[in-house]
């Protein structure tokens, strides 16, 4: 068999063999064959076809599951009555796998056998081809997929499973092929639940059957608004709920219906930073020096220092940013896919400052090493499922300031300040922690810069916020915070 691809940065690439091995590690142990599942799903290549339409014979279920993923990235219009036929599979999940193949095979013929299966499904089926249907821009289904929607939203937990679940694809659908008038249907439907909702306690109307089944169509709601490119929408909806929610409490119970609110910290914003402003694939116009980035490979000013992870391995570059101070120094900072990578001075991450003093893990002197590699969704595939590409981002700086310390005014009941991204994401100024103050052990260490994790091309974990700090003697020493 050959070898199995590293998971971390596969981009997809399989030939017939490589399917053929990784149907064979599945049917000797299952258990411990998660690795070869996984990629057989997300196989991108044409060369694997052949291979993947053997496997859709399989009697493993979850051969027959991967490989139909994998069909619908690889397989051409020709596959369309192959995977017709596995809309009738015992399987539930072959038979969604079957219609989001057939989704991004596209074609004339696909719509026409999706649309023939609508006859007689429930409505968590149903949903799932009304959505597949509108990726492909039918609507012959659409005036059904409205109620479905409305239906599932107003639906309270417990009546047959998780009603969410089969309402997104019908939500999906209207959103996708339906009007604005369809579009705010729902937005209304979801606050009319907070109007309908029986609020026995105010002081715990987070326990309300009524405003939990609201809280949740919300959300179902906004993930959709997003993922159709209704971000505004769906922070117009939270404002929304935030203020109707408020309405039916008394002003005392406000507290926890949080709305943003701009204004300004308490102190005046004197300490200097480098705002992270913008990322590009591409060096920013005029920059010279050193410049800020994620990935890629290093550009050292002074010897190579290549950090070493616990196994030995060399570790994967993060960030290069120069910090501010003088003399002009760069950090570098470094992470495992082993190891401590949370805590300050861990096996797992590493800080290279130069110039300044060796990091707290054993290091080589190399020029390059292992790239970053991102997770990403490609927009013009139906089936979203996570890929990976070698990742590299020049970052665009910009001078700002932040206070001393984190303090706001006081605000009403449960609102909080609208903070700037750059509050977040930048060099030097106030570190703005997520989980309370934290810093490496010891005396001598200060605040030296701070980014999102998925800014940076890789989620330790979420939402993590990271940040890096630099010694008196020159030593740097990073850490993460999340949700």
């Amino acid at each position: 068999m050959p070898p199995a691809p590293c998971p971390s940065c596969w981009e997809g690439r399989a030939d017939s063999d490589l399917v053929r091995g990784f149907v064979r590690a599945i049917e000797g142990d299952p258990r411990n064959s998660q690795t070869q599942i996984q990629l057989l799903g997300a196989i991108d290549d044409h060369r694997a076809a052949h291979a993947l339409r053997e496997a859709l014979k399989h009697a493993n279920r979850v051969v027959r599951r991967r490989a139909l993923q994998s069909l619908g990235w690889s397989g051409d219009r020709g596959d369309v009555g192959l995977l017709g036929r596995l809309l009738d599979d015992e399987d539930s999940v072959v038979r969604d796998s079957a219609r989001a193949a057939l989704a991004d095979l596209g074609g004339d013929q696909a719509v026409d056998v999706l649309f023939a299966s609508l006859d007689g499904l429930p409505d968590v089926e149903r949903g799932a081809v009304q959505a597949a249907l509108a990726w492909l821009g039918d609507v012959r289904d659409l005036d059904c997929a409205r109620e479905l929607a409305v239906k599932l939203l107003r639906r309270p937990k417990g009546s047959g499973g998780n009603p969410m679940h089969g309402g997104l694809g019908s939500i999906y659908a209207v959103l996708r092929v339906g009007s604005a008038a369809d579009r705010q249907l729902l937005v209304d439907t979801v606050l009319d639940l907070i109007d309908e909702a029986e609020i026995p306690d105010p002081a715990r109307y987070y326990n309300a059957p009524g405003i939990r089944r609201a809280q949740d169509a919300r959300m179902q709601l906004g993930i959709r608004l997003r993922a159709s490119a209704g971000v505004v929408e769906a922070e117009t909806l939270d404002r929304w709920f935030s203020d109707r929610l408020r309405a039916r409490l008394p002003r005392e119970n406000w507290r926890g219906v949080s709305r943003e609110l701009d204004c300004d910290p308490v102190l005046p914003r004197s300490v200097p930073r480098l705002t992270l402003r913008s990322l590009g694939e591409h060096p920013p116009a005029n920059a010279a020096g050193v410049l800020a980035k994620f990935g890629g490979q290093p550009d050292w000013i002074a010897d190579p220092t290549w950090p070493l992870g616990p196994g030995g391995e060399p570790m994967v570059l993060l960030a290069e940013l120069p910090l501010i101070g003088d003399p002009p120094r760069v950090a570098y900072v470094f992470f495992s896919h082993e190891g401590n990578t949370w805590e300050p001075l861990g096996d797992g991450s590493a800080v290279v400052v130069q110039p300044g003093a060796p990091p707290q893990v054993p290091t080589r002197s190399a020029p390059t090493g292992p790239k970053l590699y991102e997770e990403y969704t490609e927009p013009h595939r139906y089936r979203q499922v996570r890929k990976r590409r070698p990742f590299e981002r020049f970052i665009t700086l910009e001078p700002g300031a932040d206070p001393p310390e984190w303090s706001w005014p006081e605000l009403p009941d449960g609102d909080t300040p609208r903070e700037d991204p750059g509050d977040w994401g930048k060099i030097g100024g106030t570190p703005l922690f997520l989980q309370g103050e934290d810093c490496p052990p010891g005396d001598g260490w200060h605040f030296a810069f701070q980014f999102n994790a998925q800014w940076a091309g890789h989620e330790f974990g979420d939402g993590a916020e990271c940040y890096g700090f630099v010694h008196n003697d020159g030593r740097g020493a990073f850490l993460w915070q999340c949700h």
